[in-house]
């Protein structure tokens, strides 16, 4: 097998775990349909997961032909990714929905947790795609510089959407981890 495919592997049963989690507790809901106080908020956090999780895994089938990415370090970043994914899967709905459940309070007590863990996972991702797009200089400077900008220019977005404020060292912390 090859390395893709072995990440591939881990990726498709950690998309599992995420999803039969999400299925589990949709099921408990249903059970305690009658009793429970329901608040959309919950199921569209819900459903925007679960959207997420199946697009990210056929988007990573569509880069098996990248060769020149396919390295430890973008391994990892997709591993990440992943893991964050199912951290948003599992805060999505409560653990214990009881006969009274009140999908409202449970919302208002985890949109902080899960709302926070959807704004990582989107700077986690737009790096990665900003790395994957970006044309990379072969020599190990350039290469290290551009991986650095790639993944700055793809954050800067988002970071000014969520935290309304612009990073100015984050070109250099970017280079220090690369």
């Amino acid at each position: 097998m090859a390395p893709f495919e072995y990440a591939l592997g881990l990726f498709s049963v950690l998309v599992g775990l995420a999803l039969a989690d999400i299925a589990q507790k949709a099921h408990r809901l249903v059970r305690h349909a009658r009793t429970i106080i329901w608040d959309g908020r919950a199921i569209l956090a819900t459903m925007l997961v679960i959207v997420v999780i199946v697009s990210l895994w056929f988007a990573v089938w569509n880069i098996r032909e990248r060769a020149e990415i396919l390295v430890f370090g973008f391994y990892l970043t997709l591993f990440l990714e992943m893991m964050l994914l199912f951290v948003l899967a599992a805060n999505s709905l409560p653990d214990d929905a009881g006969p009274d459940c009140d999908m409202s309070a449970f919302y208002e007590g985890n949109s902080r947790t899960f709302w926070l863990s959807f704004a990582a996972f989107q700077l986690s991702f737009a790096a990665t795609a900003g790395i994957v797009a970006a044309p990379l200089p072969r020599t190990l400077i350039g290469n290290a510089l551009g991986v650095s900008i790639a993944a700055q220019v793809a954050i800067v977005p988002i970071t000014l959407a969520h935290f309304n404020q612009l990073s100015t060292i984050g070109v250099i912390a970017n280079l220090a981890v690369v």
